[in-house]
């Protein structure tokens, strides 16, 4: 298996860490959400109702951006010419371990 990883090409590897990069910043703009949320208080201030703006922008495009990533992961993966067994397995594993990444943001 690892002998797979000692053969990428430094373009391949680098693919890889910006994959993972991009990841990490989706999931820092999840947890600014996640912080926001904490901010949010009665709606009848208008601190409350800007904080509750700024919360949904931050779902919003932390959501945009983590379709991009996997968009372009998956996009990667085809390129690879993986077969079909295990593309499908990657995609299981990768959607389950977005879902619960971002249940492990919003509930506490």
């Amino acid at each position: 298996m690892f002998n797979k990883f000692f053969q990428l090409s430094d373009d391949q590897i680098k693919d890889l860490f910006d994959h993972f990069r991009n990841i990490g910043i989706c999931s820092a703009i999840f947890a600014a959400s996640d912080w926001q949320y904490s901010q949010i208080g009665p709606l009848n201030l208008g601190l409350s109702i800007f904080n509750a703006f700024i919360f949904s922008l931050l779902v919003a495009v932390g959501g945009m951006l983590l379709l991009i990533v996997l968009a372009q992961a998956f996009r990667k993966f085809q390129a690879y010419g993986l077969k079909d067994f295990n593309l499908k397995l990657i995609y299981g594993v990768y959607s389950l371990s977005i879902v619960s990444l971002i249940i492990s943001i919003f509930v506490h």
